[in-house]
């Protein structure tokens, strides 16, 4: 596959009209059809030469975007790091009597500094003695009053896509005991809380 265009050029002195007639000659035309089927060829040529490449990259796992997906997806990245870097304030909003688990109201702060207020409310969980993750979902970003979820598998609570995190907390051992207090994702750079202590709430 050739990658230069050579394009012959007309000759001085040859007539590019017949003066007997007013028309194109016939060596005039024969040039310029062979001028416009050399430009046919090399477009021909580079439009094959970009599928390849296109192809070859896609083979190697890299996609071809656009310059609107590139901002989509920098758009799209940008907010699942807001997520991930966001925290409660106050640092602590859940309790718990009991099996009743009381999220309190509280600010959501984001990696970019927006932030909305969330409502506050209770829940019930099975089981004494157990961490819970307290979560709910948010896909407009917007706050207000939410549906918490508790989970006691850590793998369900990570804050991704649309899910937020509001805590941990580990309920009493039985229905005499004493409440307790748990802990919210802290701010990013300011490391992880001590180790959750039963009736003991963080700063």
């Amino acid at each position: 596959m050739s990658n230069k265009l050579n394009i012959g050029t007309f000759m001085a002195g040859r007539a590019m009209v017949d003066p007997d007639n007013g028309h194109p000659t016939i060596e005039f035309l024969r040039q310029l059809n062979s001028i416009i089927q050399q430009l046919g060829k090399q477009t021909n040529a580079n439009t094959e030469l970009l599928g390849l490449i296109e192809l070859a990259l896609e083979q190697a796992g890299i996609a071809i975007l656009t310059a609107e997906e590139a901002r989509d997806a920098a758009m799209a990245g940008a907010r699942d790091q807001n997520l991930v870097n966001s925290y409660v304030d106050p640092g602590a909003v859940l309790s718990c009597a009991d099996l009743t688990i009381t999220v309190l109201p509280h600010d959501r702060v984001y990696g970019d500094g927006t932030r909305v207020s969330v409502a506050g409310a209770t829940l019930s969980v099975p089981n004494y003695s157990t961490r819970y993750w307290i979560t709910y979902l948010d896909p407009a970003r917007t706050g207000g009053a939410v549906t918490y979820v508790a989970t006691a598998n850590y793998l369900d609570a990570a804050q991704a896509g649309d899910r937020h995190v509001v805590g941990d907390i580990i309920t009493p051992a039985d229905a005499t005991s004493p409440g307790t207090g748990g802990n919210g994702p802290r701010p990013p750079g300011t490391g992880p809380w001590e180790p959750l202590i039963p009736n003991e709430v963080q700063p």
